[in-house]
């Protein structure tokens, strides 16, 4: 009785540390796809899923009409948070995605 009275908090204060890397804060969700416009990162969702092509995307305006120069590469995080990685898609041809649905990435 006496050694559980001393081995109860102690067991409690150990998962409670434990407990309390378990949880995840979602505002450090990194995102799966993003460009780099001009010195700023968005986030965009093109559905990259390839082995073969440099995924790309082609921004267009909003009555779907391709905007000319808008031509970017996607690239997803590194092990370290970083977008370095090229992302691939099956398409040589790039997505084409509304200017107006980027999002930056804080």
């Amino acid at each position: 009785m006496k050694n559980l009275k001393l081995m109860l908090p102690m067991m409690a204060f150990i998962m409670a540390i434990g407990m309390s890397f378990a949880f995840n804060n979602s505002d450090y969700l990194l995102a799966e796809e993003v460009v780099k416009i001009g010195g700023t990162t968005y986030e965009v969702n093109a559905n990259c899923n390839g082995e073969t092509f440099n995924c790309r995307i082609q921004l267009t305006d909003q009555s779907g009409d391709p905007i000319p120069n808008e031509v970017y590469q996607v690239y997803g995080p590194d092990a370290t948070g970083e977008y370095t990685v090229l992302l691939k898609s099956e398409s040589e041809e790039p997505i084409p995605v509304s200017a107006s649905s980027l999002t930056p990435v804080e």
